[in-house]
C-alpha cells in the first residue's frame, strides 16, 4: 500500500486554516482520495485542555520553552494516530503543527539572535525526541497582521493570552514569513490588490499546488 502524506495549513490566528483544512478533505475525497484531520491544539484532549488554560492565561507568562512542551506533548499524544493513517495511505490534513510552536513561541522570546536556538531546539524535541512524523508540505496562508487583527476582533477573542499585543502578532507574522522560504512551505497570497480573497479562491490555489506536487488526478 502507497504510503499517505501530512500536509499542515498553518497561518495566524483568523487566517482560515480550518476551513481550508475542511476543503481540501472534501475535494481529496471527491477525488476518491483517503483524507482525514488533525487539529491542533486539540482542546478535548488531555494536553490540548491544558494548553487552552494556557492559552487563557490561566499560568501567566510561562517560559517559552516549557511551553512549547504543552503544545508538544499534544501532537506526540496523536503520533500514533497519524503513523496510523499514514501507512493506510490516507492524507493528513493538520490545522497547524509543528511549526505553529516555532513561530508564536519564539516571538516571545525579546532577545532576537537567540530565537534561532529556541526554533533547533523544538524542532529536535518534536521530531527527534518524540519521533512525530514531518510533514510532505507546508501551506502557510499569509494575510496582513492589520487584516488578521480585525478578523480576529470579529471572532471576539482578543481576551486571549495570546492575542492581546498587536506587536507581538507583528512578530509572529514575521517568523512565519522566514519559516515560509523553506522548502517544503508554500506560501498562499491570500490579498488580491488588497482584497481579501474568497474561501472558494484560496482553496483552488492550495489544490493546484497539492495536484502538482503530491496527487495524481
Amino acid at each position: 500500500m502507497k504510503k499517505g502524506k501530512l500536509i499542515v495549513i498553518d497561518g495566524m490566528d483568523g487566517s482560515g486554516k480550518k476551513t481550508q483544512a475542511d476543503l481540501l478533505i472534501k475535494r481529496l475525497k471527491k477525488e476518491k482520495k483517503k483524507a482525514v484531520l488533525v487539529d491542533f491544539p486539540n482542546y478535548g484532549d488531555f494536553f490540548g485542555k491544558i494548553s487552552r488554560r494556557y492559552l487563557d492565561g490561566e499560568f501567566g507568562d510561562i517560559n517559552p520553552y516549557p511551553a512549547s512542551l504543552i503544545f508538544a506533548a499534544d501532537r506526540w499524544k496523536s503520533k500514533e494516530k497519524i503513523e496510523d493513517y499514514l501507512k493506510k495511505g490516507f492524507f493528513v490534513i493538520s490545522n497547524r503543527y509543528v511549526n505553529s510552536n516555532l513561530a508564536y513561541q519564539s516571538a516571545r522570546i525579546k532577545n532576537v539572535p537567540a530565537r534561532p536556538a529556541f526554533i533547533k531546539w523544538d524542532r529536535k524535541m518534536e521530531y527527534e525526541i518524540f519521533g512525530i512524523p514531518k510533514p510532505d508540505l507546508v501551506f502557510y496562508l499569509d494575510i496582513p497582521i492589520s487584516i488578521t487583527d480585525q478578523l480576529i476582533s470579529k471572532r471576539k477573542q482578543k481576551n486571549e493570552f495570546y492575542r492581546q499585543n498587536l506587536e507581538f502578532l507583528k512578530q509572529v507574522h514575521e517568523n512565519y514569513r522566514k519559516l515560509s522560504k523553506e522548502k517544503d512551505w508554500v506560501v498562499i497570497e491570500c490579498l488580491d490588490s488588497q482584497k481579501l480573497l474568497s474561501k472558494a479562491e484560496i482553496a483552488e490555489k492550495i489544490w493546484l499546488v497539492v495536484v502538482k506536487r503530491i496527487v495524481q488526478v
